[in-house]
């Protein structure tokens, strides 16, 4: 079990039943099958045992319909949930993940072998790249994790900008961000600073550096803080200088080991 996690939203299926007209969920586990029901939120039918599986098939299956009492629509967005289940395939290479829509027949099958840097080039297909192969790195301690895919680019429409904690999207961002810019930051104005690549008087910001920067950021935290219950935005206070810190560090040697790539980069900005 990864001693990381995300934290619970407080939420899960208690909720989705209470929005439901109906829900059956179905575990297999021990070697049996189970099953139990439920109709505007109250149960229908008892938790029983319904089949006999073998032991290392286990999973759960949970199967509902939304109330239209609550919703505008009842129509779920499969554009939105397809995007959720690839950043998941995404953020876990190797896991291989099916979508189904039994209502339009499509399917999509996702399994990222090469994790985040792969995934990175993908969606800057046709553009200008700098690097050309993705800045990536991992780091894990007993403090936190973090994994990361970097790259700039030019000429291409909505770059990609994701960031996570744990497999829970921050789109909104939050003190992980924050410690990526500070810490690509701090470090290229060292860079240029020991080679005298600036002109007297000019200073890089955050803006200069983050300007075309592409990147996906997953962050793994022992205790996580979010801003409000829908978790968008991490705001954990001690996540800032440790992804700043672990970032400035593994970008200085970058650099430093790509010395032509970084000049150009200098120069190009």
């Amino acid at each position: 079990r990864d001693r990381f996690s995300g934290g619970l939203h407080g939420v899960g299926v208690s909720v989705v039943n209470a929005l439901s007209s109906s829900l059956k969920a179905e575990i297999k586990r021990g070697g049996k099958k189970y099953s139990i029901e439920f109709k505007n939120s109250e149960k229908s039918k008892d938790l029983k045992e319904i089949d006999s599986v073998g032991k290392k098939n286990t999973g759960t299956k949970v199967t509902f319909l939304p109330d239209p009492d609550f919703f505008d629509s009842v129509n779920i967005s499969t554009t939105q949930l397809s995007l959720a289940l690839k950043a998941k395939a995404v953020l876990c290479p190797g896991l291989t993940i099916n979508f189904n829509d039994e209502i339009s027949g499509k399917k999509e099958t996702w399994c990222f072998l090469e994790g985040l840097a792969a995934y990175l080039l993908k969606s800057n297909e046709g553009g200008q790249l700098i690097p050309l192969e993705p800045f990536e790195g991992d780091h894990i301690v007993d403090e936190g994790g973090l994994t990361w895919a970097i790259q700039w680019v030019n000429g291409i429409e909505n770059p990609l900008s994701e960031s996570y904690v744990y497999l829970i999207p921050t789109p909104q961002g939050g003190t992980h961000v924050s410690g990526l810019r500070s810490g690509l930051t701090d470090a290229l104005k060292e860079f240029c600073e020991f080679r005298n690549l600036l002109p007297r008087g000019l200073k890089l910001s955050p803006d200069d550096v983050l300007g075309n920067c592409c990147y996906v950021l997953s962050s793994k935290l022992m205790d996580p803080q979010f801003s409000g219950q829908t978790k968008e935005r991490l705001s954990s206070r001690q996540c800032a200088l440790f992804v700043g810190g672990v970032v400035k560090d593994e970008f200085s040697l970058w650099l430093n080991q790509h010395t032509s790539e970084a000049v150009s980069y200098t120069h190009l900005r």
